[in-house]
């Protein structure tokens, strides 16, 4: 194996992933529209394939649209915007579950 063959071969796998998320959020946006729940749970995939790519302050804005989203069109007592809303946090009691926005500091 050449040096560092795993590691670019996992790297482009990522790549590979969020190319291919970030295909289906714009698909379902341009069919279903924004606010579909379908649009906004695979919106939330792609905040989660970020996250583990790395690129945390685009996965905490993703993932506060996406929640933000839901509770506008779900309402804030459906089962898909509770645990949304749970991930997020709550920035001013310092709660961040997911551990977010401590990835995203300096």
């Amino acid at each position: 194996m050449p040096p560092g063959g795993g590691a670019g071969r996992e790297a482009g796998r990522s790549a590979e992933e969020i190319a291919m998320r970030e295909k289906t959020v714009a698909d379902r946006e341009r069919v279903l529209g924004p606010d579909h729940p379908e649009t906004l749970s695979n919106r939330n995939n792609l905040a989660a394939t970020y996250r583990t790519a790395g690129r945390i302050a685009e996965a905490i804005q993703l993932h506060e649209k996406t929640v933000a989203g839901r509770e506008r069109v779900l309402g804030p007592n459906h089962p898909d915007t509770l645990p949304g809303a749970d991930r997020r946090g709550n920035p001013s009691s310092g709660e961040d579950p997911r551990g977010l926005r401590a990835c995203a500091r300096p």
